[in-house]
């Protein structure tokens, strides 16, 4: 190694600008690079629950049990990653139950090398990240061990546990959490319950329902972030569908410090418990997600909103992030919500709001020019910097709104299934149609410095449209960004826009 003499700082901010696979290559260098090299490569493991059956997955973590290493580590991923496709015949009958059908496929494994993870779990010793993602543990080798494995990292990094994830199959999640003991420093908490492919039960039997609720309660005390949505995997096998937790809030105790709160709403949930409990938790809120299943997925329109909507309109004075999501049953669907219950829901929050998301609901442009009308809903945003909506059409009309509207806006996400000039009607020419009208539209006032503008296909493929994309950034001479791309180097490496003949 070669010793450069400079302060670590300046090392630090050289190599921030380095991918983490460059880093891994120069750590010899010198000491300062090797010790940040260090600390990013090892700051987040992996481990996956199949670990038995790969060798050099063991000879990966003999190395975690060097101290200087473990040290380092800030996060655990235990997982199992899903399979590329899902194999259903092999799926039992409901009948069955699903944690013995687990025991039948795993019996016979052997784990000699389970002593080499207590040991390396026992070194972690400033974890304070844990995620634990099971969503098909059909073909997992060595569930029991598996599981022990789990409680092992319980005992292991509960004095220092700040954030924990876990998602697994209904039949084993009972088997996941921890009876005991309590995690003295738990802030952040995020569930996810996973229903067996093929299962007709999608709701939680009365003894775990119990159980989740008494580990949530043990943690009332330090707990300010709750996240029951059910949209946290990285790894999603669509057969396999989510249980919803919405209705534990009905069930919870006072959670005196909670800031963030994340829920899934059906139409079998009772308004009158959620209101009750963002009621009792409303002077300390202050961000909000919801998402709202629908009754009837064959319905674009969603009737259980209107109820539902009403029912929990709970004044909540500090409410800085509001995140709206609807979908229906299926999930799979993009359904659009009741305008005036959507305003009338949003205008209560609009004076405190600095980040708002419309999510799963396909605007079209009569209900957008509605919803950002300068007298509508959001007249009083002036907080309000970041917002993520979808919209059937981008047109500039929709765009002034926006721009005089929430004139302080920072950043802006839109997602959209057309580029058009004027009007809902399809047109051959309707992108050429949006370049020429745009370039009439001053929006030199705008404060809006990044744009994130998808134009997709119905099934979400992102299409390409550089000509639009190069009349948006001539449009908007005060961003800096257009989809994570410098204004300059957009600009430098798009075709010109399509200008009028």
């Amino acid at each position: 190694m070669v010793d450069i003499q400079l302060p670590f700082d300046i090392w630090l901010h050289i190599t921030s600008f380095l991918s983490k696979a460059e880093l891994w290559d120069i750590r010899t260098i010198n000491r300062m690079i090797f010790d940040i090299a260090l600390d990013n490569h090892y700051r987040s493991v992996n481990i996956n629950l199949d670990f038995c059956e790969r060798k050099e997955n063991i000879q990966s973590f003999r190395r975690l049990v060097d101290r200087n290493v473990a040290r380092r580590v800030r996060t655990i991923l235990l997982s199992r990653n899903a399979p590329d496709s899902l194999d259903l015949t092999d799926i039992p009958p409901a009948s069955q139950g699903w944690y013995v059908y687990f025991k039948r496929c795993y019996q016979g494994c052997v784990l000699d090398e389970a002593a080499i993870l207590t040991r390396v779990f026992n070194r972690f010793n400033n974890v304070s990240n844990m995620h634990i993602e099971i969503n098909d543990s059909r073909n997992l080798r060595n569930f029991d061990q598996g599981i022990s494995l789990i409680q092992a990292a319980w005992k292991s990094f509960y004095p220092g546990l700040y954030s924990l994830t876990i998602a697994a199959p209904v039949d084993v999640i009972s088997a996941i959490i921890p009876s005991s003991p309590t995690f003295t420093s738990l802030e952040c908490l995020s569930l996810t319950v996973f229903a067996p492919p093929m299962c007709d039960d999608s709701k939680l039997s009365e003894s775990l329902a119990t159980d989740i609720q008494g580990f949530i309660n043990r943690h009332r005390q330090t707990l300010r972030s709750l996240d029951l949505s059910g949209r946290i995997l990285k790894y999603t096998v669509p057969l396999v569908a989510k249980i919803d937790l919405g209705g534990l809030l009905a069930c919870l105790d006072n959670i005196p410090h909670l800031t963030s709160l994340a829920f899934k709403s059906t139409p079998s949930i009772d308004p009158t418990a959620v209101a009750r409990f963002l009621d009792l938790h409303s002077k300390r809120l202050h961000n909000l997600d919801i998402t709202i299943i629908a009754a009837d997925s064959s319905s674009r329109e969603i009737p259980f909103t209107y109820p539902f909507l009403r029912h929990i309109q709970i004044p909540i004075p500090d409410l800085n992030t509001l995140s709206l999501a609807f979908a229906d049953v299926s999930q799979c669907c993009w359904a659009v919500p009741t305008l005036d219950v959507l305003q009338d829901y949003i205008g209560q929050y609009s004076f405190s709001l600095t980040s708002f998301k419309l999510l799963h609901a396909m605007l079209s442009r009569k209900h957008a020019l509605a919803l950002f009308d300068p007298k509508g809903c959001f007249r009083s945003s002036t907080n309000l910097r970041h917002m993520v909506i979808g919209l059937e059409s981008l047109t500039p009309d929709i765009l002034d709104h926006i721009s005089t509207t929430l004139p302080n806006l920072y950043e802006l996400e839109v997602r959209f299934h057309a580029f058009r000039g004027h009007g809902d009607s399809p047109s051959e020419k309707e992108e050429q149609e949006f370049c020429m009208e745009i370039e009439h539209h001053n929006y030199s006032a705008w404060k809006l410095q990044h744009l994130v503008a998808l134009f997709l296909d119905r099934n979400d493929g992102e299409l390409a449209a550089p000509a639009c994309n190069a009349a948006l950034v001539l449009a908007l001479p005060g961003i800096q960004t257009l989809n994570s791309v410098s204004r300059s180097n957009y600009l430098r490496s798009s075709p010109p826009a399509i200008v009028t003949q």
